[in-house]
């Protein structure tokens, strides 16, 4: 499940009283100037000169028995050992799945780590005055190291920003990640980090029919799914009113039947009704739809789950202390928590969700436009931009969208003179803006760019996947694994042009086109999209009491002050709104409960309480 190691360049002493409890019945290697660590589930391999460890899973197992020349029913470890002979350091680049790799090579004193393509696998290091240590996760490689949990403010400006995780720093000082798709060596005191993945390098895709898009949509769909099905063990999903969870559990359930295996798929429902009209372009229940996606299936067992089942801090404390991170949407935090144990009471070992979809499975097109202009296909230009009119976009925002990337400070300015705020997206986190800006996480960094596929990969590289697996794992003993990143579904969808995402104007077309005959079309058609936790406001009300002593605590810490804008947010709740209106939806449903998280993880952390929540001694 988890792996870590120190490496350095001499004889490396064993500090059995720093070891993570999570290792003291797995596997552990002493060599000259290394000391590996594994728990007892990973992918383990050891002679006198390599130790290698491997957690995670490898889908293209046959390409490389056969690139080998190795039998077809070769061990993954076998495997990997040969793998790792012949190709040495290019060796992550040849793996597709979900993995974080360590590998000790004893004859070159060199290591080397890396992480999958998607970054779904957490993989941490440090530099210590004698080598190098790694972790998976930056809970264990605090104790490992003997480093004291202190913020990295600049990582703390990021996140307050709004902004996508792009570089390797993490919330603990000194602590950094492997970057997704990428590789770091490390060798007699020195190190270098290199990306062995790159989705743009796959060609644009021109196909004469449209439907063969569909067609290979879908095959890319059900490989991704099925990977992630367990050999043995009950699959859960987590399975919304959407085109990416729907189409994820259709599929799965639809494999499971030609094995006669069943699976409980789990919608996140409001404690009460709430009026969908002050909703606007979302509904807020979702169980409708997800219902009729289950009643297609007689393998389905569909279970709901409310929004109230428990209390907000406490569950947002465990969620932060299994990710090592705040978490971005707390009053998310309580159903999926409800969620992820009640699929453990009933055994599932694995739950697919549908986090990410939006930029694969599901993406927009958002750039179609800026994209067919520069290539000077005019006539198409026209029928999308009719489409989208046609289909209830506005011409004011058609044209936004259409000349934001060749003029971004035009559009900028365009966009606070009809009413948007600058460092828009760090007052929707209740950031103090004076901290951002002192860390230049003021403005929007991503620049819209011409071609979507670009401004997509990045993206994709900085969604900080890895913290749904570790929540998963902490919290319920369940791997919590994303099919929409998985590689080779991400390398099709980016080499499809940008307009067949919109055929006509209609916005996700590719997947409604792709799950024809297989979706409901209550599903499939639906243009509004569903709003999870739309009830955050009796949640945050419940919780109040609580707010107001939280906001009193975060006073004490200098970087909390410093950080976030505390004066904001206590007259968020001095004005408590009675009762929900769209014009409390950024203040209340975003910003105050984002400042929350961030404030009361620095707080635990400044107070030493952070990680109480894991374990007794706080680190497994």
């Amino acid at each position: 499940m988890w792996i870590a190691g120190i490496c350095q360049g001499t004889i490396c002493p064993t500090p059995t009283n720093r070891i993570p409890s999570c290792f003291s019945e797995g596997k552990r290697q002493s060599l000259p100037g290394a000391l590996l660590l594994a728990s007892s589930d990973t992918v383990y391999f050891s002679t006198p000169e390599l130790v290698l460890q491997l957690d995670g899973r490898i889908d293209n197992r046959t390409d490389l028995s056969s690139a080998l020349d190795l039998p077809l029913g070769a061990s993954l470890s076998e495997l990997l050992k040969c793998a790792w002979r012949h190709w040495g350091d290019e060796l992550p680049g040849r793996l597709i799945g979900d993995f974080s790799l360590a590998v000790w090579d004893g004859v070159q004193r060199k290591l080397l780590l890396a992480r999958d393509a998607a970054g779904v696998r957490p993989l941490h290091f440090t530099f210590t005055p004698h080598g190098i240590t790694f972790a998976s996760l930056a809970r264990h490689l605090l104790q490992l190291s003997g480093r004291l949990a202190r913020p990295d403010e600049e990582r703390v400006a990021e996140w307050l920003g709004g902004h996508l995780h792009l570089s390797t720093n993490t919330f603990f000082e000194g602590i950094q990640t492997i970057s997704p798709g990428h590789a770091l060596v490390w060798q007699n005191g020195r190190h270098s980090i290199r990306s062995f993945w790159n989705p743009l390098q796959t060609p644009l895709l021109r196909l004469r029919d449209s439907r063969e898009y569909a067609e290979g949509m879908l095959h890319y769909l059900e490989q991704a799914v099925h990977r992630r099905i367990p050999e043995h063990g009950l699959l859960a999903t987590h399975l919304s009113g959407g085109l990416d969870s729907s189409s994820l559990t259709d599929t799965a359930a639809r494999y499971l039947a030609s094995q006669s295996r069943s699976l409980v798929a789990f919608t996140a429902i409001p404690a009460s009704p709430l009026d969908e009209s002050l909703f606007c372009t979302r509904f807020t229940n979702e169980a409708p739809f997800a219902a009729c996606v289950a009643q297609q299936h007689d393998n389905i067992e569909h279970i709901l789950v409310s929004n109230h089942s428990r209390g907000l801090f406490q569950t947002l404390d465990r969620f932060t202390d299994a990710a090592d991170r705040p978490f971005l949407n707390p009053p998310n935090a309580v159903w999926l928590l409800s969620v992820l144990e009640t699929a453990a009471q009933h055994g599932a070992v694995t739950l697919l969700d549908g986090v990410a979809g939006n930029f694969t499975l599901s993406y927009h097109g958002q750039r179609a436009l800026p994209g067919l202009l520069i290539a000077g296909r005019v006539p198409t230009l026209s029928r999308v931009a009719f489409g989208l009119h046609r289909h209830g976009e506005s011409w004011k925002h058609i044209l936004a969208n259409l000349t934001q990337p060749f003029f971004p400070k035009a559009h900028h300015m365009l966009m606070q003179l009809s009413g948007r705020k600058p460092a828009a997206r760090a007052i929707a986190m209740g950031a103090s803006l004076e901290f951002v800006k002192k860390f230049g996480y003021f403005a929007d960094t991503l620049r819209p760019r011409v071609r979507g596929r670009f401004e997509r990969a990045e993206i994709l590289t900085g969604l900080e996947l890895e913290q749904y697996l570790s929540i998963g794992r902490t919290v319920a003993s369940i791997d919590d694994v994303i099919p929409a990143m998985d590689r080779d579904l991400i390398e099709f969808c980016l080499s499809i042009p940008e307009e067949i995402y919109c055929q006509d104007g209609d916005r996700r077309s590719l997947i409604r086109t792709t799950m024809k005959g297989r979706l409901p079309d209550m599903v499939r058609n639906e243009r509004r999209r569903g709003l999870q936790a739309a009830d955050f406001l009796p949640l945050l009300t419940a919780e109040l009491p609580a707010i107001r002593t939280e906001l009193a605590q975060m006073e004490q810490v200098d970087l909390v002050r410093r950080a976030i804008d505390l004066p904001r947010l206590h007259r968020l709740v001095e004005h408590w709104p009675s009762a929900y209106h769209p014009s409390i939806f950024a203040d209340y449903a975003f910003a105050l409960p984002r400042a929350l998280s961030m404030g009361r993880f620095l707080r635990r952390m400044e107070e030493g309480s952070l990680f109480s929540t894991v374990t007794s001694n706080a680190v497994s």
